[in-house]
């Protein structure tokens, strides 16, 4: 009986011990995004679904610094905005391809998801 109590004991343990593991990893994932990629201000896929754009925002002192990706890849970032609402704004054309990043509402970059290339007007 004591061998069986003994068994139980060990699964309980690794069973504690995976759990311990995974919120720390999971915790450690969050903690770095904060401080790397920045909070995330608004994220939207195309229609239908091809591609997807998110916008981050990371405050500095006196300033903002924002980054754009598509697809989980960085295409566009700038540093030295002043901090504060930026009436950010991320649309797509027709097609769901290409992608246009407004802040202030002036256009500020355009990108083609499909060919994975900067659209310089």
């Amino acid at each position: 009986m004591s061998k069986r109590r003994s068994i139980f004991f060990r699964y309980f343990i690794c069973f504690i011990t995976g759990w311990i593991f995974a919120y720390a990893v999971s915790g450690t994932k969050v903690v770095l995004d904060f401080l790397f990629v920045g909070d995330q201000i608004q994220c939207q896929t195309s229609f239908p679904r091809y591609h997807s754009a998110c916008l981050y925002s990371r405050f500095g002192i006196g300033e903002q610094s924002l980054s754009f990706q598509v697809d989980g890849k960085t295409v566009y970032s700038v540093n030295d905005f002043a901090g504060g609402n930026l009436k950010e704004r991320i649309s797509w054309d027709e097609q769901g391809h290409k992608v246009s990043l407004e802040v202030l509402g002036r256009k500020l970059f355009l990108y083609d998801a499909n060919l994975e290339i900067e659209i310089k007007d």
